[in-house]
């Protein structure tokens, strides 16, 4: 098994030899702390791609900078990932696979971030700030609920997908499984919000909490509802009308269509 001090001393070596790209990988297997190699990151000053697999990146220390770095690829890493941000004054692309953080929250801070992309994590707080960012591509799972704070006003490209894995957002009998986002730069094809929820008929009379959990969602403009509802034969003319009363879904609506169990499809043109 690799020692930490191992581990630090390959990656200190490899630093002395400023590559202009860097990708290390351990076995999980080797994992000293949750299942992750422990590092003390050097400074790579002329490497332009960065990529590390189950690591767990302990410090990023004092003085260390990754100054011409581009690309940043961090695949099954811990660690605190707004303190390696903060070192990374060009960084154009980010790719987190399989991440767990410091504080289980996604944060994201970059003035030079132009594409994101983050597939899968589990959180239950978003927060990213990225000025210059034009295409993110983010997969999250939520067991209860998720607080969201996007600044990035000039995206073009977004494929933002959201999986509750419990039945806490609720309307009557219906909860809420998944809700989607998607913004193409191409011509004809509209921006989609797409909700998928079903029946459970064992659920408690709770206080709805749709409307609430979906407009925390609208990090960019839409046209197009897709609903795709497993009506299990319960009516859905309810959900259909409590969901065009939201605010940010009634002002944006330009079209809405319905997919219902057994592959029956409604279209409706507002």
């Amino acid at each position: 098994m690799a020692s930490t001090a191992q581990v630090n001393s390959f990656l200190s070596a490899a630093a002395e030899l400023e590559p202009k790209e860097f990708v290390t990988s351990f076995p999980s297997s080797f994992g000293l702390l949750g299942r992750s190699i422990i590092i003390d990151l050097p400074c790579f000053r002329h490497t332009t791609y960065i990529m590390l697999d189950h690591v767990y990146i302990r410090s990023v220390a004092v003085g260390v900078e990754f100054p011409v770095l581009e690309t940043l690829s961090l695949l099954h890493c811990n660690g605190n990932l707004e303190a390696l941000l903060s070192c990374c004054p060009r960084l154009c692309t980010l790719l987190l696979s399989g991440i767990l953080f410091d504080t289980c929250d996604l944060r994201v801070n970059s003035p030079s971030l132009q594409e994101l992309v983050v597939n899968p994590f589990s959180t239950e707080h978003v927060n990213i700030v990225a000025p210059m960012l034009k295409k993110m591509e983010i997969l999250l799972t939520v067991m209860l609920e998720v607080n969201i704070s996007v600044l990035a006003p000039i995206m073009e490209n977004v494929w933002w997908y959201c999986c509750y894995t419990e039945e806490s957002i609720v309307f009557g009998p219906w909860y809420l499984e998944l809700l989607g986002l998607q913004v193409a730069d191409r011509q004809g094809q509209l921006p989609l919000l797409h909700i998928r929820a079903s029946v459970d008929s064992s659920l408690f009379p709770y206080e709805p909490n749709f409307a609430q959990e979906i407009e925390k969602h609208m990090v960019v403009d839409f046209s197009l509802l897709e609903l795709d509802l497993k009506t299990d034969g319960h009516v859905l003319g309810a959900l259909v009308f409590y969901l065009l009363q939201i605010d940010q879904i009634s002002s944006s609506l330009r079209k809405l269509k319905i997919i219902l169990l057994r592959s029956v499809v409604i279209i409706f043109l507002l």
